[in-house]
């Protein structure tokens, strides 16, 4: 469930037959309208976001998908049967992908508002976490934390004191609130 002033957007998942389906549906206030959007089959939606400009996208664990703000589809990226281990939406223009790779890697990818690959990035390790801010991104392993940005360039890593648990970039982009499982410190990520 994602909610706007006037309207908000639901995702419902249901069984029948054996078979899991999706279904999003945009509700407007100001008139009481229902609209489903679009019923998946097979695939289980679990975010729901709206974007600044009033359309949203919807991920699932098969497909990133994006709505108009009217609730028409306007494109659909399948993950093309691979794992999606992480994601960060929260940025409009730099929605933010973590697939697991073929041999204990991982592969960052990063979309724009249309759904429109602005990049790509292997990493030979396991990606646990996933954050974005703006134009960065942030990604962390074990105890390397990296800055990477939309078109898949890197920053050298930064090593933690402490095993990862979640990161959070803060809003100038330098700096990280990184916790761990008994701790938690601020790192700096760029100079």
């Amino acid at each position: 469930l994602d909610i706007r002033k006037d309207k908000f957007v639901i995702s419902q998942i249901s069984a029948k037959d054996d078979a899991i389906y999706s279904t999003v549906a945009l509700v407007d206030w100001t008139d009481n309208e229902e609209k489903i959007c679009e019923t998946k089959t097979g695939e289980m939606v679990f975010d729901i976001k709206f974007l600044s400009n009033g359309d949203f996208v919807a991920v699932s664990d098969k497909s990133l998908s994006g709505y108009g703000r009217r609730g028409e589809i306007d494109y659909t990226v399948s993950y093309n049967g691979r794992e999606l281990k992480n994601y960060n939406i929260e940025s409009d223009d730099n929605m933010v992908f973590c697939f697991s790779g073929d041999r204990n890697d991982s592969v960052i990818e990063s979309y724009s508002r249309r759904g429109k690959l602005r990049g790509t990035r292997s990493e030979s390790e396991i990606v646990s976490n996933v954050d974005a801010c703006g134009e960065a991104i942030l990604i962390s392993s074990m105890r390397n934390i990296k800055r990477v940005y939309p078109d898949g360039d890197a920053d050298d890593a930064v090593t933690s004191l402490h095993d990862v648990r979640r990161i959070k970039l803060f809003k100038n982009r330098r700096y990280a609130f990184v916790t761990g499982n008994s701790s938690a410190t601020v790192v700096k990520v760029k100079n």
